[in-house]
């Protein structure tokens, strides 16, 4: 098999278009779209490297492939895109922003953070809340909730904050609380594709140890902040 699609020959075209469609990696809805690279993502040489026998080789022989070598990183066999698992601990902004969020907002409120962020005063919160938009990471220990917004909620939500464009809610959680109040986490939690696929429940955080010296707790407390955002 050759390097690069446009090497291969046209039953080797059609076999991928074929495995990439099995596996629910392509969106191609025909064989014409996915040969003119509608649908197939640019790839480098690294990522061209054959690791498995097309001819050979089924989807589960991929998928047992990439277990063995996806917390070190490495390059799908079938669609050759990037595939890692990264290994994630709560920060210091992420465990400000719990603080700022619980002091304000009782639990179980469904809020679209992002205006509350763009509020905060002083200026520094502000900057520094923005900057990635780490706080939405806090779903993956369960501080926060993630949450589909259905018809009555966006309803509500578009009564508050009239426009368009997409709506993005969490709600605080008890966990959240309890953390902000003293309760351990599990420190570090293995995340790929922006899901939690495992933890490592042998190391344990406070939150005074997920501020590090970066955050004073009591300062974050006595901070004056809006109350912007709360949609339930």
């Amino acid at each position: 098999m050759g390097e690069s699609f446009d090497e291969l020959t046209y039953d080797e075209k059609w076999d991928q278009y074929a495995t990439m469609r099995a596996a629910g990696i392509t969106e191609a809805k025909t064989f014409t779209d996915y040969s003119a690279g509608l649908y197939r993502p640019k790839q480098t040489r690294e990522q061209r490297k054959v690791t498995l026998d097309p001819q050979t080789s089924t989807i589960q022989d991929a998928k047992n492939w990439l277990n063995e070598k996806i917390l070190k990183g490495t390059n799908c066999p079938v669609c050759r895109q990037k595939v890692k698992v990264y290994k994630r601990h709560i920060t210091h902004k992420q465990a400000a922003m719990l603080v700022l969020l619980h002091k304000t907002f009782p639990v179980g409120s469904v809020l679209d953070i992002n205006r509350f962020v763009q509020a905060l005063q002083p200026a520094e919160f502000s900057k520094f809340m923005l900057a990635g938009r780490e706080w939405h990471k806090l779903k993956y220990w369960g501080l926060l909730e993630e949450i589909d917004v259905d018809v009555s909620l966006k309803k509500a939500y578009r009564e508050l904050f009239p426009g368009k464009g997409r709506i993005n809610l969490h709600r605080l959680t008890d966990r959240g609380a309890a953390f902000v109040q003293g309760a351990p986490i599990i420190k570090f939690v293995y995340v790929f594709d922006d899901v939690v696929r495992g933890w490592d429940e042998e190391t344990t955080c406070t939150l005074q140890e997920a501020l590090e010296e970066k955050f004073d707790f009591q300062a974050l407390m006595n901070a004056v902040v809006p109350s912007v955002g709360q949609v339930l």
